[in-house]
């Protein structure tokens, strides 16, 4: 019994100093060194996730020292993963530039406030194929997350995902069996098909204007691939392709 006192009490000191942790900060600008809010940070394999805010700063605390990957994205901007090794001291701050992107569509460099697509947003709202999400209605919905946007359409269902929710489609199976499913639409961002992406992934103040198709009849055929769509489709227009110069109504 003393003997085994003794080792526990041996082996408290090292217990109590635990691994050391820090509070990781990570600043987010873009090229011209300008902050950059509303950014995706992640912290891997921790799996910690946060939002930049307006000054383009994540906090995340009590991170163990050690070798962490920071992923950080933004509507509009090249994504970057970053290695990096916190220490034991109270800050570490990790200071990441994210470039923006540039597209090569048809043969043509352009930049995202030159976007073609967007010029086509009002020609298929007056075909009355789809549901349209305008401008002023994103406005007045002030809504916190992506997902609470679509929250007022109809036979949308929402699903958790890591770091908020998914939109499925429901679908009816008319085999020998009925039933109902689900369905995951294609979701594209500015013309570009976002492949594994949720909606709760793109920032709910850089969605400018949204386009739901249901079902993969309704899908107009520059957003399929390969002439094929799974189910249907979720369109969104960000405000950093330049469409709010001259927003829909």
């Amino acid at each position: 019994m003393n003997r085994l006192l003794a080792l526990l009490l041996f082996a408290a000191p090292a217990a109590a100093q635990g691994t050391p942790t820090t509070t990781l900060r990570v600043m987010v600008v873009d090229s011209s060194g300008a902050a950059l809010g509303d950014a995706d940070v992640r912290v891997a394999p921790l799996g910690l996730r946060a939002r930049s805010n307006s000054d383009g700063q994540s906090l995340f605390s009590d991170v163990p020292a050690g070798r962490l990957d920071v992923k950080v994205g933004k509507i509009g901007y090249a994504p970057q993963t970053i290695s990096f090794s916190s220490g034991a001291q109270a800050i570490d701050t990790l200071r990441v530039v994210l470039a923006e992107h540039v597209y090569d569509i048809q043969g043509m460099r352009i930049s995202a406030a030159q976007h073609p697509f967007v010029q086509e947003y009002e020609r298929r709202r007056a075909m009355g194929i789809g549901t349209f999400i305008t401008p002023k209605e994103i406005t007045e919905r002030n809504a916190s997350n992506a997902s609470e946007i679509f929250r007022q359409v109809p036979s949308l269902r929402f699903v958790p995902v890591p770091g908020g929710y998914g939109i499925r489609f429901p679908v009816v199976l008319q085999l020998d069996i009925r039933g109902s499913g689900e369905c995951i639409p294609v979701l594209w961002v500015d013309g570009q098909r976002a492949l594994g992406m949720e909606i709760d992934e793109i920032g709910a103040q850089d969605i400018l204007a949204a386009e739901i198709y249901r079902g993969a009849a309704s899908v107009p055929s520059r957003f399929t691939t390969n002439g094929k769509t799974q189910c249907g489709a979720i369109v969104i227009w960000t405000r950093r392709n330049g469409a709010d110069r001259k927003p829909p109504r």
